[in-house]
């Protein structure tokens, strides 16, 4: 038993009745010292596992967010190159690379909205 829990068991021991034997104070106050400790590091547990999960959903939005960057800005440069070269391919294709481009700029504008615009 170390000298912080002698103190609080101590401490524990005078606010009881004196109708009680000291050893039976004695024995109440460490079991009612154990289950505060039991109940603190249960706390403790669950705080460490919700600290835990926040720092994967916020690493997994981050890793989402850097491939969704990288993923329009492909499709924007793909689809860009398309519509200037345009007299290299065939029509349903540039009028599929416009499309992909007015999409990615509608999503783009809507992620802004959304993410930046109206975060929390």
């Amino acid at each position: 038993m170390s000298q912080d829990n002698t103190t609080e068991i101590d401490e524990i021991v005078s606010l009881m009745t004196p109708l009680m034997k000291d050893t039976e104070k004695k024995r109440l106050a460490t079991v009612l010292l154990n289950k505060a400790q039991s109940v603190v590091d249960k706390d403790n547990q669950e705080i460490e596992q919700e600290l835990d999960r926040i720092k994967r959903w916020f690493y997994l939005k981050l890793t989402l967010g850097y491939t969704s960057v990288i993923m329009l800005a492909a499709i924007m440069i793909t689809s860009s190159c398309i519509i200037i070269f345009y007299d290299n391919f065939d029509s349903y294709i540039v009028k599929s690379a416009i499309a992909a481009l007015f999409v990615d700029i509608v999503g783009i504008v809507a992620l802004t909205w959304k993410v930046i615009l109206k975060s929390d």
